[in-house]
């Protein structure tokens, strides 16, 4: 990688952002989501596509071919060089940082390594979490679910020449949890960038990342498994996410003693779908997309239930009668390692509409942000630049009637 040209292409594409930002108006900090940087954009492609991978970045040279003086002097390799000698008279790396530099271009490029390497994490394909709930962005601590039922069929036949009725919503609404926010600070030091430490630093990077996205995994699972109850409708008490029908839990949503066995194991859960109503309007709960979540141990069973070229049932006089598998072929397996060690079961399995039944509320979603230059850390702990990883979100529970919990 040509790090100088990096650094040129970089300062162009600056020089073309601000000119766009004065056209509309606005201030340059605004976000580069909207008003891109095109060296950003690059960069961001090569990264995102694999043909530049953050490993092969040099800290190191990006620091140097990228920090310059008040001036626009590039001085960030005058500074690396500073620091291997501190003799008395020598203007030091600290001094020429002190004197004051623009570190931002570094930050800026720097950051999207740095991002790439968290999304690395919290993409991975063993954290299934993400894919059984719907994601709603959110400006609020708390979000209200409004009509989350159907309006059930109240149409009416309207005569000729007479007014059409008037239908209103019912007043129907479930609450989400505070949303809480996670984060860590990853520093680059003097260090780092003086014995170019990249591979630490990413490791480093990739550690946090990993620990926030394990964090929001175990948080989503917990509600998915009902570990964790959170559903509260119309300002009720909260009640468990899965059970019998009993006292305010006014529904059942749970098959006892049904282990992932055949075909009949599936059957169960679908007569409890059938038993079950919509609290608002009697309909019955209708379902999209409908997954299957169970331990590691158990997914191959799940296979072999739904990719079965057969079925064998025995009828009352002990016939044994052969068909087609009459499962459809749609549905999702989803496992991971963390189904069981959040349930403490190896033979509970659960099947539903997890998107339609949970919700992640999120204020903002995995992010790294550079701190701005000029702090004191700088000069106390040798930080050259520092991110911040973060996030902020919650589950919640939408409609719990959409799933159902097997226990073997």
């Amino acid at each position: 990688m040509n790090y100088l040209e990096l650094a040129h292409d970089f300062e162009v594409g600056e020089r073309q952002r601000k000119a766009v930002c004065r056209r509309m108006g606005v201030h340059e900090s605004i976000s580069y989501d909207e008003v891109p940087n095109p060296a950003m954009d690059a960069l961001k492609v090569a990264l995102r596509s694999g043909h530049l991978k953050p490993e092969e970045i040099s800290i190191r040279s990006i620091f140097e071919a990228t920090v310059t003086d008040r001036m626009g002097k590039r001085c960030g390799r005058e500074m690396v060089n500073s620091w291997r000698d501190t003799k008395d008279g020598r203007v030091t790396g600290h001094r020429i940082y002190e004197s004051g530099v623009r570190s931002a271009a570094f930050a800026n490029l720097i950051g999207q390594v740095f991002y790439t390497r968290m999304m690395e994490e919290f993409n991975k394909p063993e954290l299934i979490g993400m894919s059984l709930v719907e994601l709603i962005p959110s400006t609020h601590q708390w979000e209200k679910f409004a009509g989350m039922t159907m309006l059930g069929d109240h149409a009416q036949e309207v005569k000729e020449g007479h007014d059409y009725p008037t239908v209103s919503l019912a007043e129907d609404w479930v609450m989400s949890p505070e949303t809480k926010k996670y984060g860590f600070i990853v520093p680059i030091t003097r260090e780092a960038i003086f014995f170019d430490t990249t591979g630490m630093v990413l490791r480093r990077a990739g550690e946090a990342a990993m620990i926030l996205a394990v964090n929001r995994e175990k948080r989503i699972l917990d509600t998915c498994l009902g570990i964790v109850n959170s559903y509260r409708r119309k300002n009720r008490p909260i009640i468990d996410t899965y059970g019998a029908s009993s006292g305010d839990h006014d529904f059942d949503n749970l098959v006892a003693s049904n282990p992932l066995a055949d075909y009949e194991s599936l059957v169960a859960v679908h007569e409890k779908f059938q038993a079950m109503t919509d609290p608002q309007d009697g309909e019955p709960i209708v379902l999209s997309k409908t997954q299957l979540v169970c331990p590691k141990s158990l997914e191959w069973k799940a296979k072999a239930i739904l990719n079965a070229t057969e079925v064998r049932e025995t009828s009352g006089d002990r016939e044994t009668i052969v068909q087609g598998n009459r499962l459809p072929r749609d549905y999702e397996i989803r496992s991971s390692e963390y189904v069981q060690s959040r349930t403490g079961s190896a033979s509970s399995w659960f099947y539903g509409d997890f998107q339609g039944a949970f919700a992640y509320v999120e204020n903002w979603a995995p992010e790294a942000v550079e701190a701005p230059t000029g702090s004191h850390l700088e000069m106390t702990r040798d930080i050259a630049v520092q991110f911040k990883i973060s996030e902020r979100g919650v589950m919640a529970v939408k409609e719990p009637r959409k799933v159902v919990k097997s226990t073997g």
